[in-house]
């Protein structure tokens, strides 16, 4: 009996996390777009400098930033209600997956990666797009998210067991055997999010995949040994077409690289004689625009 108060409570709480994260992102829409577009603007001035270039460039890719993060919370909140409809059509896999996998390409050439793809050529599949896609783009981005420089990361496909199996592995840390269980825990989800995914592979990202595969009727699972290997593996069952795509014919949908926002910004770098007369500041930052922007006002003349 206390056991199931406890579930209920735990769900209760999740579920009000959930809609408040929820109603909070939809009340950012707005001014978010007011951001945005006037820095459009801004940018496609033909007076603008290269000073107004260079910050406006700045503002501009931390909206797509945190408009990336606004869809996957909405994206997590439809499939957590069950609004997420399927679309079960004849999809070649094997196209779609390079073509999104080949996106990062530049990124993974930045970072000195051996990124290898080992794709069994010409699968056909039938399954939803949206879904496959957004699980492969996930899973990918937090394989280049926790690989270090001149780490490897392999992206594969293959069909075995009359299953499609998907492993995405990376180099690197590596999780900890405690919380592989708890990857994937919805309640431990909106806690990551809470403390911004700080030291925890826990976040939307994962937590759609997780909901879009079970959708799929598939499974995912992660297996890691630390400081060697991660690797994520995704099984999916071929599902029958949904009534509209079966009766009407293939289509061909276009593929192209995916805007991933990971086209690094050319920060200039600035030198300047040191005063032992002054005090000493040292700033430490994960992210090299906040570094850039706090050195600008610190370097400023009034101070």
């Amino acid at each position: 009996m206390i056991e199931k108060l406890n579930r209920e409570k735990k769900e209760e709480v999740y579920e009000s996390k959930l809609r408040f994260f929820t109603n909070i992102t939809h009340e950012f829409c707005t001014p978010l777009t007011l951001i945005y577009g006037p820095c459009e603007k801004i940018l496609a001035y033909p007076q603008s400098d290269s000073y107004i270039r260079k910050y406006g460039k700045m503002i501009q890719q931390n909206t797509e930033k945190l408009n990336g993060l606004i869809l996957e919370l909405l994206e997590f909140r439809r499939l957590e209600t069950g609004h997420k409809v399927l679309s079960i059509q004849r999809l070649s896999v094997s196209d779609k997956l390079r073509n999104i996998a080949e996106s990062f390409c530049e990124l993974a050439e930045n970072k000195n990666l051996n990124y290898r793809l080992d794709i069994e050529p010409d699968i056909e599949w039938n399954t939803d797009i949206s879904c496959f896609s957004k699980i492969v783009n996930n899973l990918i981005s937090n394989a280049f998210k926790y690989t270090p420089e001149e780490g490897n990361i392999t992206i594969g496909l293959k069909v075995e067991n009359q299953l499609l199996t998907l492993n995405i592995s990376n180099s690197g840390k590596g999780i900890a055997k405690e919380n592989l269980a708890k990857i994937f825990d919805r309640y431990k989800i909106l806690d990551s999010f809470e403390m911004n995914g700080k030291n925890s592979r826990n976040g939307l990202g994962l937590a759609i995949c997780k909901n879009m595969v079970t959708l799929l009727n598939g499974e995912i699972n992660v297996s890691s040994i630390q400081n060697e290997i991660t690797t994520f593996t995704v099984t999916l069952p071929e599902l029958s077409p949904t009534a509209q795509e079966a009766e009407t014919p293939q289509k061909v949908y276009a593929t192209g690289p995916l805007n991933t926002n990971t086209e690094p910004m050319e920060l200039e770098q600035t030198t300047v004689n040191f005063d032992t007369s002054k005090h000493t500041v040292m700033i430490i930052d994960d992210d090299p625009s906040m570094l850039w922007v706090r050195s600008c006002f610190l370097l400023s003349d009034r101070w």
